[in-house]
């Protein structure tokens, strides 16, 4: 029943392509969609990604570890400086679109929700009793309740 009613639901698709077709045409299709955001200006993630360890990098060689005090709970990297050397490392460097290469950097360093897991972070303090607890951020999500 469900093979009769196959070229309705995926009319590119026939019931006679076979799997090792279907996997073709998905890479070949692929292939195109990444070709025309590289056109745009578009940066793919793995190329945002480097550019952020270099980011990092970059401002932790520059950062003063020497004063950094641990204690008052600052760091000295600075993590504006991480953005915008990561943009333009994706503009200067990759000659990818300005716009596109800020809101990619933005989406992936979005808090998300398992940064306030508590399995997620796990402290190297521990706490009063001896527990290790996991480091939350102030307004954090919490773990979705299991149904």
């Amino acid at each position: 029943m469900y093979l009769a009613n196959l070229p309705a639901i995926l009319p590119a698709m026939s019931k006679a392509m076979t799997t090792t077709e279907r996997r073709r045409n998905d890479r070949e299709r692929k292939r195109r969609q990444r070709a025309a955001a590289r056109a745009a200006g578009v940066p793919s993630s793995a190329e945002v990604a480097r550019a952020i360890v270099e980011a990092v990098s970059f401002a932790t060689l520059t950062a003063d570890l020497d004063a950094w005090d641990r204690a008052a709970g600052w760091s000295p990297v600075n993590v504006g400086l991480i953005v915008e050397v990561a943009i333009d490392i994706l503009v200067d460097r990759c000659h990818f679109d300005r716009r596109h290469s800020r809101a990619a950097v933005k989406a992936a360093l979005v808090p998300r929700a398992e940064h306030g897991w508590p399995s997620s972070l796990p402290s190297t303090c521990p706490g009063p009793d001896g527990k290790r607890y996991a480091v939350r951020a102030p307004g954090s999500a919490t773990r979705p309740r299991r149904r």
